[in-house]
């Protein structure tokens, strides 16, 4: 199991520094577990941005986030800027079929996206290991503000599966 370990900010503002990354890299390298830095304080707090240190590897199926009911929380959008490495994004139509892609390049273009709120997607490294920030609207609601896609490996399933499923939607990319 991919198990993210989070480290949430506590003070009135948060500042994060290539010190803080090579930290936050230096912690996921010897663990082996995806590492984040949570700038807001709570998983309520009503804005998230965290600095996010993922494995090549690391499996978290295609989703979207939805309204659940009695939320006062909107659909979510996501937004992604890259800080070191490359990470695939894969933006999918309700059928499962990919409708844009890109890699977003530390030394390239693109180097940020906006997911569309309610949008299917996918996002993968394709470096040894990215460190990207993301930002999105809270509270963390968990498996109640997702749905996974029926149409892909679920998280539970086989390692082989899931990364096959990968592998061919990175083949897009060349």
């Amino acid at each position: 199991m991919n198990v993210t370990v989070a480290l949430l900010g506590h003070f009135n503002m948060v500042s994060v520094d290539k010190a803080a990354v090579n930290k936050l890299v230096a912690v996921a390298r010897k663990t082996g577990a995806n590492q984040r830095i949570c700038l807001h304080a709570t998983p309520q707090a009503a804005y998230h941005s965290m600095v996010v240190c993922e494995h090549r590897g690391f499996y978290f199926p295609p989703h979207r986030h939805v309204t659940p009911a009695n939320s006062i929380s909107p659909t979510k959008a996501e937004g992604l800027h890259i800080i070191r490495g490359d990470l695939a994004v894969f933006v999918f139509d309700d059928a499962g079929q990919v409708i844009t892609h890109a890699v977003l390049a530390h030394h390239g273009d693109p180097f940020l996206t906006l997911i569309p709120a309610g949008a299917w997607h996918l996002t993968t490294p394709v470096s040894k290991l990215v460190v990207y920030h993301e930002a999105k609207p809270g509270p963390f609601l968990g498996e109640a503000d997702r749905e996974f896609a029926p149409w892909a490996p679920a998280r539970d399933a086989d390692p082989a599966v899931q990364q096959e499923y990968v592998k061919k939607l990175m083949e897009r990319l060349t």
